[in-house]
């Protein structure tokens, strides 16, 4: 078996464990799977990103990856947090290649994977987030590991994930502040092998405007963070 089909094989067990795991105790509402959009242009892609956001909107069984896997630029256009994780990815990836088809590239997943309220309607709390990662931690490092990415996007999620008990073990003297601000919880772990982002979340209210000083800011971050690693840390001790 090679290395696209058994990463396939094993992301559909990731699927199907989701599915089965994550009970909701609610008629009608099931947790959401996610996972790698396109197994085979992942693994393809100059660089294996994974983003790691907080919950799911809406209701119903769905499973987020296959989903996006059939998107066009017209479904893209409706959304927002997708778009977002889109448009930094296309940028991350490859300025010639389409940005749908760069989108496609990466794996998408979700903390709490039961659906919840967008973030202006009162989304989960963070203890609810919290609470989520504890009881199905095994899940999402499982997600983590069998991905095994080369950048992971955190979506200020960074802190639900445990220094001591989490597979993201962060150096505390690699932590570089964005801004130069040490008091910020933005910033980068740059690893030999891997970079970790935290950044505020691709929904937050202030990115809507795609054109404006803050998201122009947020771009030039991640652009920076990838950029440092690649010069700087990536492959070396």
């Amino acid at each position: 078996m090679d290395i696209i089909e058994e990463l396939r094989k094993k992301d559909k067990e990731i699927t199907a464990k989701i599915k089965n795991d994550i009970k909701t105790g609610v008629d009608g509402l099931y947790s959401w799977q996610d996972g790698i959009i396109d197994v085979e242009r992942y693994i393809k892609s100059k660089y294996k990103i994974l983003w790691i956001l907080k919950e799911p909107v809406g209701g119903g069984n769905y499973n987020l990856a296959r989903g996006y896997a059939e998107f066009t630029m017209n479904d893209m256009k409706k959304l927002g947090v997708a778009r977002r994780v889109m448009k930094i990815s296309h940028k991350l990836l490859s300025e010639k290649e389409m940005a749908l088809e760069a989108f496609k590239s990466i794996a998408y997943i979700n903390i709490k994977k039961i659906p919840g309220k967008s973030s202006t309607e009162g989304g989960s709390n963070d203890n609810e987030i919290q609470e989520a990662y504890n009881k199905y931690q095994y899940i999402i490092d499982e997600q983590i590991t069998t991905y095994n990415p080369d950048i992971i996007i955190c979506g200020n999620t960074l802190r639900f994930f445990s220094q001591k008990e989490s597979i993201l073990k962060r150096p505390i003297e690699r932590k570089i502040s964005f801004n130069n601000d040490p008091k910020s919880i933005w910033c980068y772990y740059p690893l030999k092998d891997k970079l970790y982002i935290n950044i505020t979340h691709p929904g937050n209210p202030k990115l809507q405007k795609e054109t404006n000083e803050f998201w122009n800011e947020y771009v030039k971050n991640i652009i920076n963070a990838v950029s440092d690693w690649e010069k700087n840390y990536k492959g070396k001790e």
